[in-house]
């Protein structure tokens, strides 16, 4: 009977030994497995915090751009406004030289004794260019 025992015994020393090895061995397989998804997912987050920094340098940029557009707007509003003004301005310069020119060809025309329709034709040939001249400036 002790023989028996000593032969369960050792058969079942050997199957422990046998399922304990395989054990390990699945143990250390898992251990690598761990390790290698461990690895891959710290790549993932050094590619997140890299995306994130990228993402974070186009925000400041893209503010930095809507500021200078805001500037640029100003400063556009700001050269319109001043050539509007100096448009009007010259404009009325214009109507005044064009009433001028007017009046001294009414002038010049009496002065010289011409009279009637040819007066009004050179008057009317003033108002016309002068008036051309005001349309032309007008226009830009």
């Amino acid at each position: 009977a002790d023989k028996e025992i000593q032969r369960v015994k050792a058969d079942w020393e050997q199957r422990v030994g046998a399922v304990r090895r395989d054990a390990e061995k699945e143990i250390e397989r898992l251990k690598g497995d761990l390790s290698r998804e461990e690895e891959r997912v710290r790549g993932k987050e050094q590619q997140i915090a890299k995306l994130l920094h990228s993402s974070q340098e186009i925000a400041q940029e893209g503010g930095a751009l809507r500021q200078r557009v805001s500037v640029l707007e100003k400063e556009l509003y700001a050269e319109r406004a001043a050539f509007n003004s100096q448009r009007l301005l010259l404009l009325e310069e214009m109507d005044l030289v064009r009433k001028g020119c007017v009046r001294a060809v009414e002038e010049g025309a009496e002065a010289l004794g011409v009279s009637g329709r040819m007066q009004e034709i050179l008057v009317a040939k003033t108002r016309h260019i002068t008036r051309l001249e005001s349309t032309l400036l007008s226009a830009h």
